[in-house]
């Protein structure tokens, strides 16, 4: 069982997933960032940014190892979230939803979406 305690362990395995993004390390930062997020989703009331970070830093992972299905999840799940935690800070919405855009427009969707 997790309690608001283990947060610092999720912030520290997000810290290190998205480490492991810089360094192009995508499959072993989804490793890390699925643990983080497993913790904040125990964790529960009050973990919904960091939660939202998750969802789009497993979004990017997904998006460069091909995986079109996952990361447009993953967006979709960021956004989500993010609709609600960043009701008041729309410049981070619009950084979710930009997100969702590149993704779509890697895997050649952006046109269709657009229609």
């Amino acid at each position: 069982n997790y309690s608001p305690g283990h947060s610092a362990i999720a912030g520290a395995l997000n810290y290190v997933g998205n480490t492991l993004i810089e360094q192009k390390n995508y499959e072993e930062a989804k490793n890390y960032i699925n643990e983080s997020l497993m913790i904040y989703n125990a964790i529960g009331v009050g973990k919904n940014k960091e939660r939202a970070a998750c969802y789009a830093s497993l979004a990017l992972c997904a998006r460069e190892l091909g995986e079109k299905d996952s990361s447009l999840s993953n967006c979709k799940r960021a956004i989500e979230i993010g609709e609600d935690v960043y009701a008041k800070t729309p410049k981070i919405l619009c950084i979710l939803l930009s997100n969702h855009a590149d993704t779509l427009e890697h895997f050649g969707l952006l046109e269709e979406a657009l229609e």
